[in-house]
């Protein structure tokens, strides 16, 4: 570019125009994912190779690759501490809700309702939380006859 102003071509109309604020969204959406983006241990290591060897600055190397700084240094703590295992993703895993109702107990529900066939619901969990030493509400109760019974009906398991 002859002015030096600008490093980059831009397109998608004028600012303030319908193409612009459309290119914009795009840019940001792109910008979103690649933050967003989870990296493999290799490619962490990769990374650290490449900003190491660099003679461009630190931040300049990162902003190059589109890495956050600190996300950089994280990485490199780890890989300093622990060496190539500690690049390892650290992801949770699936979340596991506090409050659900495990499947071994919806089936003990099931199974006491089989055996006690002239309790309500209400009367069901008082029973359970009496015999089986854990509390059920009878709302809970409710629910997982429901849906068991209304799925033998429909004939699946």
């Amino acid at each position: 570019n002859p002015s030096g102003k600008h490093a980059f071509k831009t397109t998608g109309g004028r600012p303030g125009s319908e193409a612009f604020r459309v290119k914009k969204k795009i840019t940001w959406v792109e910008h979103r994912l690649e933050r967003m983006m989870r990296y493999t241990q290799a490619e962490k290591y990769e990374i650290i190779r490449t900003v190491e060897e660099s003679d461009l600055s630190v931040k300049r190397t990162l902003d190059e690759l589109c890495v956050p700084k600190s996300t950089f240094y994280d990485w490199y703590q780890r890989f300093v501490d622990d060496g190539y295992d500690g690049l390892k993703d650290r992801s949770k895993g699936p979340k596991r809700f506090w409050n659900k109702i495990p499947d071994e107990i919806k089936k003990d529900v099931v199974d006491i309702a089989l055996e006690q066939t002239d309790k309500s619901p209400r009367e069901l969990a008082w029973y359970i939380t009496d015999t089986e030493k854990y509390f059920i509400s009878e709302s809970s109760v409710y629910r997982i006859l429901k849906c068991s019974f209304s799925k033998n009906q429909l004939g699946e398991s």
